[in-house]
Parts: structure tokens; C-alpha cells; sequence
């Protein structure tokens, strides 16, 4: 029984893996397609989409809780309008500090698959509503994250 249930485990963590990978893989491609992100739908750098405007922020390196770890991780904030990105960039360095402090707390094993990815945004969000005030912030979108032992 419990052979078996290590197989099925492993079986629908496999199912999982391969459903991340296509859905990255079609995205790349079409982000391709014409040679350009805002071909495959995506507003470009700073515009204004249907959810609002993107505030892309420096790629983020920093150690885990866990002795000899580090991610390296890229964020963009997802802000209602110009007034709130320009706020962003005003406070840019504490946002940056409490992201960091953020980031410091979390473990490797905290980070991994997809789960670790919606928990970095979901805390990036709320560590940055917290500098900015709430609801300058309305979405955070993870662009890259590898943790690194």
C-alpha cells in the first residue's frame, strides 16, 4: 500500500512538473512570435494593461533562512496608474529593503514548485502594501525565481 501510494505521489508530481513546463514553453513561444512580448499580448514595459501598469523591478539575490541557500528573483508590481507607480519609484529602496527582508525569511524548501512561487508573490505583495500603502499594489507577477544551494 504505501509503495503504491509513493508511485501515485510521485506519478501526479511528474503530471504536475510536465503541465508547468508546457504552459512556460507555450508562453516563451508565443512572447516570440513576431519577435516581440506585447505579439503575444503582453503590455509593454510600463503600459498601462487591463489591470494596470507594470512596475518591473531589479532582479532581487539574496540568502534563504536556511544556512548556504540564496534565490535570485525578478518581481514586477502591478500598480492601479501612473500617480501609484511613481510612488513605487519614490520609495524604491525601502520597498527593495523590506522585499529583501522578506525573502531572508523564507526557507528553500518554502520555495519550491509552484506553490513557492504564488507564497513569494503573495508575500511580496503584502510586504509591499505595507511600504506603500494598501492597495497601491494590486497584483505581483514572479517573472524568474531559481533558488541556488
Amino acid at each position: 500500500m504505501r509503495k503504491a501510494l509513493l508511485w501515485l505521489t510521485g506519478g501526479l508530481a511528474a503530471v504536475a512538473l510536465v503541465a508547468a513546463v508546457t504552459v512556460v514553453t507555450v508562453r516563451v513561444v508565443l512572447s516570440t512570435m513576431n519577435g516581440s512580448p506585447a505579439a503575444a499580448g503582453a503590455p509593454a514595459e510600463g503600459a498601462e494593461g487591463p489591470r494596470g501598469q507594470e512596475v518591473p523591478l531589479e532582479k532581487f539575490v539574496t540568502n534563504l533562512k536556511d544556512p548556504g541557500t540564496a534565490v535570485d528573483v525578478t518581481l514586477v508590481l502591478v500598480v492601479p496608474g501612473k500617480k501609484e507607480a511613481a510612488r513605487v519609484a519614490a520609495m524604491e529602496s525601502r520597498l527593495r529593503s523590506a522585499l529583501i527582508g522578506m525573502l531572508r525569511g523564507l526557507t528553500s524548501r518554502d520555495l519550491a514548485g509552484p506553490e513557492g512561487q504564488a507564497l513569494v508573490a503573495a508575500r511580496a505583495l503584502e510586504t509591499a502594501n505595507k511600504v506603500l500603502g494598501s492597495g497601491t499594489v494590486i497584483e505581483v507577477l514572479v517573472t524568474h525565481m531559481v533558488t541556488q544551494p
